[in-house]
């Protein structure tokens, strides 16, 4: 009796095994099947996240280009401590004024340090800038080129591009920035946000310079083809230096064509 009482007993426990070891394959099934829609929806979701990302990207291919765009006097004052906005416009008097009266603002321009150049100098720079806007400062380190072309533009109420050449530049794209057509964008270096700063309704009328620090570290002839190319050009209208094959979308306003980038007359290299 007590062997049919034990073997009933286990019997039973072990029904109830399986009934357990069911409702547990039927959990399994139902979680596996809420794990499958879970992932389709999160993949879904990311779809559309990537969607969203690159469509806002697509909006402004030249963020930094798009700004200047619609970016009045108050916001360069505001967002980029643009004080030389602030600074009124002067009339110019004759050159000889003209030139001790900037020798002196160039010896303050700076703070925290007093700039001394010759009055020669200055002249002279001032009668390259009439005649060119490409110009090269050698001289031993130390002697002032660097600071002369910054100071002389913050003496002038304008605004100077200072760019450190690279020893491993090789081509423009190290200069202007290159286009990403998978993310849609335009990765905008220094140069090309000054090129085109320059020919903004806030910078146009103002004394605009890029400068090229150490530009022999790198072979010029290589990453600044395309920029003496344009200069060369007796039109002005005929300086442009292309950023692609074709037009991008939703390029700024001033770009020609949607796709070059003037050289302005009124900056200087």
């Amino acid at each position: 009796m007590l062997d049919l009482a034990d073997a009933k007993a286990q019997l039973h426990r072990l029904r109830l095994g399986v009934s357990d070891k069911e409702n547990l394959e039927k959990e399994k099934r139902a979680l596996e099947k809420n794990n499958q829609i879970l992932s389709a929806r999160l993949n879904d979701l990311g779809k559309t996240v990537d969607d969203l990302t690159q469509s806002q990207q697509s909006e402004k291919p030249f963020p930094q280009m798009a700004w200047m765009d619609s970016a009045s006097n108050a916001d360069w004052i505001k967002d980029r401590k643009a004080k030389e906005l602030s600074l009124p416009e002067q009339d110019v008097p004759d050159l000889k004024k003209f030139s001790v009266e900037l020798q002196h603002r160039i010896a303050q321009a700076e703070d925290g340090a007093t700039l001394h150049f010759r009055l020669e100098d200055i002249q002279l720079l001032i009668a390259g800038l009439a005649m060119s806007q490409l110009h090269i400062f050698q001289g031993i380190s130390g002697t002032g080129k660097t600071s002369l072309a910054k100071a002389f533009a913050k003496a002038m109420g304008g605004h100077c591009t200072d760019i450190a050449v690279q020893a491993g530049w090789r081509d423009r794209d190290d200069l202007l920035g290159h286009y990403n057509a998978f993310e849609k964008r335009f990765y905008e270096r220094d140069c090309l946000q000054g090129l085109y700063r320059a020919q903004t309704g806030a910078y146009k009328d103002r004394c605009n310079i890029i400068l090229l620090d150490e530009m022999n570290l790198s072979r010029p002839e290589q990453y600044f083809a395309e920029f003496l190319s344009a200069l060369e050009k007796n039109d002005p209208r005929d300086r442009l230096i292309s950023l692609s094959e074709s037009q991008l979308p939703n390029a700024p306003a001033l770009l020609v064509e949607g796709r070059r980038i003037r050289v302005p007359i009124t900056s200087g290299l």
